[in-house]
């Protein structure tokens, strides 16, 4: 009896405190923004959708104005404009808690057990607090999200005879 009773109670302590990270989690990332490179972003990603092509040169610059220019980050840069011109700066925001959570929650069901939440909830609130000054509204959320998918499908299928393909 009593042991039932502690596998219950180590249960809906280990539920409770799932709830109560992964609302500190969209707590946490529902900042202002802070990042001064967004309104590049924002720039570049207004050219693009209204020009439909990415610059091969530094269109923003007064000093190296026309330069070559490898826009790496254009694909973020027109989610970003696209997101700003319809919901404004609460669109972006949410887009960032959006990202943060859905990394977060695939980074809990990569490690969640039944008998080990404790571990698992500590340890993704070390992973978060971590890795908080990276989730700003910048490309490098897309990227952390990009790799745990990533991650996440190989676990999925890391134990299967056709793992390999």
């Amino acid at each position: 009896m009593k042991l039932n009773f502690y596998k219950k109670l180590n249960y809906i302590t280990g539920f409770v405190l799932i709830v109560i990270l992964f609302d500190l989690i969209a707590f946490m990332a529902n900042v202002e923004i802070m990042d001064f490179d967004l309104w590049l972003h924002l720039a570049v990603g207004k050219y693009i959708t209204l020009n439909h092509t990415v610059p091969l040169t530094d269109i923003l610059s007064c000093s190296i104005n026309g330069a070559h220019w490898v826009n790496h980050e254009w694909l973020f840069q027109v989610i970003v404009y696209n997101l700003f011109n319809t919901f404004g700066a609460n669109g972006l925001i949410w887009m960032q808690v959006a990202v943060v959570f859905l990394t977060m929650l695939l980074l809990f069901r990569l490690g969640y057990s039944k008998d080990r939440q404790l571990l698992v909830v500590l340890s993704l609130f070390a992973v978060f607090r971590l890795y908080q000054p990276r989730f700003t509204i910048r490309p490098d959320i897309y990227s952390l999200l990009f790799f745990i998918v990533y991650i996440y499908i190989l676990a999925l299928y890391i134990d299967k005879k056709r793992s390999l393909f």
